[in-house]
């Protein structure tokens, strides 16, 4: 987790953004803090912006070494920011302290960016701070995964959190007043976090847990009116919109009619095509359930119990439960409305949260008729308190390939292509001089990028529970293995002998063996591919299937041509060979005898 690599000192500038000090720790990761002081205690108000869509952690260590020490972590998986105590250099090691000093600010993922604020006390039970010594600092962070695992990044740094303020040439506050709602400014959508009002020399003083309190009595509304310029709608009859990509926004307004929630949707989609928009229990595709609007039928609920066309199940009539739903087109802009039950009340309904973050799926393309999406995504909103900085992260989107697909269109390339051809170059090519030197070359291409596809596949940090324990990892597990020892064997392969002797033994056991080995191989990696692409994670259609049955039809053809092709020709070249032989020593032997060789 946060391994000291190297101590870093630090250059401290003027703050922006109503900060009084930012420090660029590296190119991905911007630290931001103020120094806020009163009678009886202290605390730093941070920021900290990540050019990612990763984890983020920041802490305090007495010798800059991660073990003991504390740190904030934010988690864009689940939106938490809480303290952890660092017990080890495993990740299971770094575990929520028992002391959650912190008060969270501003939590906000969007697009590639994440960002976390929030307030530190300098004096608690698990942490002391001094603003007048130099401290170590430690950070990590990840690129793509939103939850805890190990890091991609991480250092310490050495602050002086005086001198950092001295140095950016601020004068260093000392007090800051007691908080009304009234004293918060509001923040426009174009402004920038608000912070702490000016400070007089007749502020009145308050502790931590005046602060907190007040802090409290402040609504959302208040202190984090538009945290995202994606939470305000640009509808005046919606108050709430989300931009899913640049093609599709989301609106809705949460209505309330009596102890019923429901939610008031409208997505504009640019384009002229179908829409859908799901509810999922774990932001995935499968098991969700969908509203999709078909400009050719109409909308309705579909259940979602797969990843092919076929998985897609619109409900029966009694189960339809939205009101009000209508999809339009026009001037290219294809318009859907609906109303949806928070809670449904039939079976297979997934509840929705008016106060916690809920799972959604999205998804469109440009065609009226249903067909595989162009473009899909997987966000987490709060539907009833977006304006408070819980915004939307889009987890899978437009045409970029997962990395579970990486590692798939590694092994393809490998196991539908490099291999067979290095197979066929062995088998039909021994009329060729380098022959050998090109099925030894293909088949060590092939033996690194089936490493490179074995690690992008143990590094998957999606995969639940154990790597191996699904028919993909299992069959994939014995590819790599058998594929390494072939590879090994042919370079301890047996001498070939020189003619006309024939193979010693050993020679011919291990031509045999190797050819076995070979075939066996292939139609193992061919079956693993196959189950690799019934993998949630692979989130591909059926036609990949009909395609991997394709290339396999298409492998054998060309075999059987090839084969049948080598045959002629050398029958060919036998009897044109024995014709010559007979017009120029008149030979009375008949063909068979040179073609099949005499015993005598």
């Amino acid at each position: 987790m946060f391994l000291a690599h190297g101590v870093t000192e630090t250059e401290c500038v003027l703050g922006s953004d109503g900060f009084d000090v930012d420090v660029q720790i590296d190119t991905k990761l911007l630290l931001q803090f103020s120094y806020l002081e009163n009678s009886d205690s202290s605390v730093l108000r941070i920021k900290l912006t990540l050019n990612g869509k990763g984890w983020i952690g920041f802490g305090s260590s007495a010798d800059g070494e991660m073990i003991g020490g504390t740190a904030v972590i934010g988690l864009p998986e689940d939106l938490t920011m809480l303290t952890y105590d660092m017990k080890g250099n495993k990740t299971e090691n770094v575990v929520p302290s028992s002391v959650q000093n912190i008060t969270p600010l501003e939590f906000i993922v969007i697009d590639e960016t994440v960002v976390i604020e929030y307030l530190q006390p300098l004096i608690s039970e698990n942490i002391i701070l001094d603003p007048s010594m130099t401290q170590y600092f430690l950070y990590a962070y990840t690129d793509e995964v939103p939850f805890l695992d190990k890091h991609d990044e991480h250092g310490t740094i050495l602050l002086n959190i005086d001198e950092c303020i001295s140095n950016s040439n601020l004068a260093m506050p000392t007090l800051f007043p007691s908080i009304s709602p009234t004293s918060v400014p509001t923040i426009s959508p174009t402004t920038s976090p608000a912070i702490l009002p000016t400070l007089s020399p007749t502020s009145s003083f308050f502790s931590m847990a005046d602060f907190s309190r007040k802090l409290d009595e402040v609504t959302n509304d208040q202190l984090f009116t538009a945290a995202t310029a994606s939470c305000v709608s640009d509808l005046p009859e919606f108050e709430n919109q989300q931009e899913f990509d640049s093609k599709l926004k989301f609106y809705w307004n949460v209505l309330v009619e009596g102890l019923d929630y429901f939610i008031e949707a409208k997505m504009v989609f640019a384009g002229e095509g179908w829409v859908a928009w799901g509810i999922s229990s774990n932001g995935k595709m499968e098991g969700s359930l969908s509203v999709l609007a078909l400009p050719s039928t109409g909308v309705a609920l579909y259940d979602i119990e797969g990843y092919s066309k076929s998985d897609v199940k619109i409900r029966d009539d009694s189960l339809q439960t939205l009101v009000n739903a209508t999809v339009t087109q026009e001037n290219g802009v294809t318009t859907v409305d609906f109303v949806k039950a928070f809670v449904g009340d039939v079976a297979g309904d997934i509840s929705l949260s008016n106060t916690e973050t809920n799972d959604f799926i999205w998804a469109y393309r440009n065609d009226n008729f249903f067909s595989e999406h162009s473009e899909k995504g997987s966000v987490k909103m709060n539907l009833g308190n977006c304006t408070s900085g819980v915004v939307a992260t889009s987890l899978i989107n437009g045409n970029k390939l997962t990395d579970a697909q990486i590692h798939g269109l590694v092994m393809s390339i490998v196991w539908l292509g490099i291999v067979p051809f290095a197979v066929l170059v062995a088998h039909f090519g021994k009329c060729f001089k380098y022959w050998y030197y090109v099925h030894a070359s293909l088949q060590t291409v092939a033996v690194i990028l089936t490493a490179i596809g074995f690690y992008l596949a143990v590094e998957l940090p999606f995969v639940e529970g154990d790597h191996f324990s699904c028919t993909h990892g299992k069959f994939g597990l014995a590819v790599v293995v058998i594929i390494f020892f072939q590879f090994l064997s042919a370079l301890k392969r047996p001498k070939k002998s020189k003619p006309p002797h024939d193979d010693l033994p050993a020679r011919k056991r291990w031509v045999f063996m190797h050819r076995l080995i070979a075939a066996v191989l292939i139609v193992l990696a061919y079956y693993t591919i196959h189950e690799g692409i019934e993998l949630p994670e692979s989130d591909l259609s059926d036609k990949w299937g009909t395609a991997l049955v394709v290339v396999a039809i298409v492998y054998i053809a060309l075999s059987l041509l090839l084969e049948v092709a080598t045959d002629y020709i050398a029958i060919a070249r036998g009897r044109v060979l024995m014709k010559m032989i007979k017009v120029m020593f008149k030979d009375p032997f008949p063909f068979e005898y040179y073609w099949l060789g005499s015993s005598q």
